[in-house]
Formats: structure tokens, C-alpha cells, sequence
């Protein structure tokens, strides 16, 4: 939330699977503030909806789209509670249409928003400093899909 000190908006980034196989990623500065960490994570949920939306279609176009509600994952209880309800916090009135619109695509069945634990949010790498070097390599190793583990990288050096 606010990490770019010059505009005080918040990185979001977004990581596009298939399977175990990363096939896009992305990590952007949104184009305005938000005011709660709850509406920049809506902002990312946003971001990461029209990403798989598109790649539903590409899917659908190949024959082999697994059907039904494409996941999106969103570390965010507050995101996943306003998705899935049609109550409006009052803080986030001004949110309202792109919350709505994220609605929408829930109620139409193209994507449904599920709420992950902060340890598994794997996007995390695109707009956050994990925890530690060997978190941030074993999670590069999990996204890239590499048959090593950290500690046997560790131990060729």
C-alpha cells in the first residue's frame, strides 16, 4: 500500500498459471490512489480478472476450457467479502463501479474470487520483499517450475 514514495500508489501485480506453469506476470503502478489496502487490492483483483477473462476466451477458442468460473486469488478477505456480497462499505462508495463490474463477472460465471492465506499468495513476488532470500528462491523455483530445491542450490556454490 502507497510503496512508490513519489505518487503514494501501491504496486499490484498479478501472475497468470496454467496448471503448475506460470505463463504471465505482470507488476504495475495503477493509475490512482487508493485509500485502503482493501481498495488496492480490489484494483489488483480487477487487474487479475481481465487477464483471465481473456484467457478463458483464448481457452474456449481452443476447445479447452476447462468450464465453469475461472479462479482469482486474492489474499484479501475484504476483496472476496465484498465480491460476494451486495453490500457496499461506506468507505468504498466511490469504488462502487469497479466493484460492481467485478460482481458482474462473478454473477456471469466467468471467474469466481477466492481468498487465499498471505503465505500462498504467489503474485506477492511481483510487488512485495519476501521475508527472507530462501522464501523469494523457493518461490522463483515453485513459478519457474525448476526441479531443484533451494538447499541443493545452496549447497553448489
Amino acid at each position: 500500500h502507497a510503496n512508490d514514495r513519489l505518487t503514494s500508489r501501491g504496486y499490484i501485480g498479478r501472475l497468470l498459471r496454467a496448471g503448475i506453469n506460470t505463463i504471465s506476470w505482470k507488476s504495475t503502478l495503477p493509475k490512482t490512489v487508493s485509500i485502503s489496502s482493501r481498495d488496492g487490492e480490489l484494483q489488483a483483483a480487477i487487474h487479475a480478472c481481465k487477464c483471465i477473462i481473456g484467457f478463458g476466451i483464448l481457452l474456449r477458442d481452443l476447445g479447452i476450457h476447462p468450464g465453469g468460473p475461472l479462479p482469482v486469488y486474492s489474499d484479501s478477505s475484504a476483496t472476496v467479502d465484498c465480491v460476494n456480497s451486495d453490500m457496499i462499505h461506506k468507505e468504498s462508495r466511490w469504488n462502487s463501479i469497479r466493484l460492481n463490474w467485478l460482481r458482474q463477472q462473478v454473477l456471469d460465471r466467468l471467474v469466481r474470487v477466492v481468498w487465499v492465506s498471505g503465505d500462498d499468495m504467489l503474485a506477492d513476488i511481483c510487488t512485495k520483499h519476501l521475508s527472507s532470500h530462501q522464501k523469494f528462491m523457493e518461490t522463483r523455483a515453485l513459478l519457474m517450475n525448476l526441479k531443484y530445491r533451494f538447499t541443493e542450490f545452496c549447497g553448489r556454490r
